[in-house]
């Protein structure tokens, strides 16, 4: 296989940065080491905006006797390209095709990118099924979505189930012994608590890293080459939540709650602001304002980096605190906009999702920001809780005028349908119709007096289902990305026909797997994944719910 001419080839394409490597930071391409590709299914402006991407890709560096190189979901027009030329998919690093990789892991951060997942095995020579591949890399997976793996579990050889820091180092230790018999190797490492091995383990504990506080933390990643989501210093500062809204899988998965102190942190900044530049230093978390010192947090990394222009800023936060103490602090801050999630305004509501967050609390908070200059506040609320009715619809659009009446800032609203999520105590509850849920936020857009930004109906159902799949629906991601699927969390690229089509070809309806409705008697299909917050706490905090 001819290389080609990179030079002269990349140049034809848009935004040719997204192939070229070379940036800033790059890892090393190292001779003679185990072949790791990192690969992540999307764009590489979304990927490169990734903390988890990068904290895998220097757990593997660091790990003597392996190289880690990148590859993302290439655009159409390269896509087309590596089809026409029947060229593989290769890494930014050393433009090696992937399928020469040892290993090559995907960091799966959500359901609409399974398709993309699908297409970059294509891409690569690859088959996507398990059972179908010989003499190819070892296929390893990681991140959120494997929460539950049901339906990927028939693509990968081996996952890290939760947090890769305390699972990946020994994993890769156990390659490098037994590189040469992956037979003996699979059987080993599903013994390992974190990693589930399809096809021979039964379950598997998530895996939490329990030594938070002095965890590596990459603070030198890679320099984004094209414009990337974020480009800025990700500081996570806690791991997890101290409330457990009922809807929110994030907050099961990364139980038990810890955090930094300051001192690790102000260590971590300031190598990172050393070593890349960036003037913004954006503090992430679940909910920063859990941070037993995030006052303090706040004034070191204010009075430490002020003088060299670079600012913290913090999007999660409880109104409560933003209230006492916390507006001052981030006034300091750059002031595009205060982000708050009251979910529902609804008492009721609030008590079936377990948020804790009273009206009142938001429209402090939205007076206090405008005293202290902010312009815009943004609110994010959730349709289709159970039990919802016509006055907690109104209820949504009655406190958005409150809150701009009251503080006199610009509003807009976010307005997402409930996706009952495993591992959470909605795991039970069944998705209401799409097409109310649309007529709903249609309503709360017509009325409120405030931009309310669109979900795709189409999009949603995809990922109800994909969220609560089962086995039998790997066939349906094999369909759907055969009539074309990718970037499905592009709007500009998803199309349900596709998905409607695909859900034929196996002889189904998206109907009959959006609707269904899971028994509290019955097993699930994630149940063979071990969380601390177990099925008994679920299914105490779902009746509670059901009673409210």
């Amino acid at each position: 296989m001819k290389t080609p001419d990179w030079e002269k080839i990349l140049p034809k394409f848009q935004l040719p940065g997204r192939y070229s490597g070379g940036e800033y930071s790059a890892y090393p391409n190292r001779e003679n080491t185990i072949k790791f590709l990192l690969a992540f299914p999307d764009d590489y402006s979304i990927g490169m905006s990734s903390l988890g991407f990068h904290t895998v890709g220097n757990i593997v560096n660091l790990q003597p006797g392996f190289s880690c190189e990148r590859v993302f979901a290439p655009a159409i027009d390269m896509e087309e390209w590596l089809r026409k030329e029947n060229y593989p998919l290769f890494s930014l690093e050393s433009k090696r095709p992937a399928g020469s990789f040892d290993i090559i892991g995907f960091s799966m951060q959500y359901e609409l990118s399974f398709t993309n997942f699908i297409n970059m095995l294509e891409l690569s020579k690859i088959e996507p099924r398990r059972e179908d591949r010989q003499d190819c890399p070892l296929i390893m997976g990681g991140g959120p979505s494997f929460a539950n793996p049901a339906a990927l579990s028939a693509f990968f050889d081996i996952i890290i189930l939760g947090e890769a820091e305390p699972v990946l180092p020994e994993v890769l230790s156990l390659y490098q012994k037994e590189k040469n018999d992956r037979n003996s190797f699979l059987l080993n490492a599903a013994a390992i608590e974190g990693v589930f091995v399809p096809g021979i383990s039964k379950t598997a504990r998530y895996a939490i890293f329990k030594e938070f506080d002095n965890t590596y933390f990459p603070v030198s990643p890679p320099q984004a080459l094209t414009e990337s989501a974020h480009a800025r210093i990700n500081l996570e500062i806690n791991r997890g939540c101290r409330n457990r809204c009922r809807f929110c899988q994030a907050s099961v998965i990364y139980s038990p709650y810890r955090e930094k102190t300051v001192e690790k942190l102000m260590e971590v900044a300031s190598a990172s602001v050393a070593s890349t530049g960036y003037d913004e230093i954006s503090l992430t978390s679940l909910s920063g304002t859990d941070h037993t010192e995030i006052i303090r947090l706040l004034d070191e990394l204010h009075y430490s980096f002020r003088s060299l222009g670079v600012s913290a800023v913090m999007s999660s936060m409880r109104p409560s605190h933003f209230a006492s103490g916390l507006a001052a602090r981030m006034a300091r801050m750059r002031k595009g906009g205060i982000t708050l999630a009251p979910e529902t305004p609804s008492k009721k509501l609030q008590k079936v999702i377990g948020k804790n967050i009273s009206s009142e609390e938001i429209i402090s908070a939205a007076v206090e920001a405008a005293r202290l200059g902010w312009k815009r506040i943004k609110l994010y609320f959730m349709i289709g809780l159970p039990g919802e009715d016509a006055e907690d619809i109104e209820s949504i659009i009655s406190f958005i005028s409150l809150v701009k009446k009251s503080s006199g800032l610009t509003v807009s609203a976010s307005i997402s349908p409930l996706v009952p999520q495993p591992h959470t105590p909605f795991q039970w509850v069944s998705a209401q119709d799409p097409d109310q849920l649309l007529q709903k936020a249609e309503y709360i857009r017509k009325k409120a007096p405030a931009k309310v930004s669109r979900f795709n109906k189409g999009q949603h159902i995809i990922v109800s289902i994909l969220s609560r799949a089962d086995a039998s629906l790997s066939e349906l991601l094999l369909a759907a990305r055969k009539r074309g699927a990718r970037f499905d969390q592009w709007s500009e690229h998803f199309n349900f026909e596709i998905w409607e089509e695909a859900f034929r070809d196996i002889g189904s309806s998206w109907e009959e797997y959006y609707f269904r409705e899971y028994k509290t008697s019955e097993v699930l299909p994630w149940d063979n994944v071990v969380l601390e917050v177990g099925r008994e706490s679920l299914l105490k905090a779902y009746q509670k719910a059901m009673e409210a």
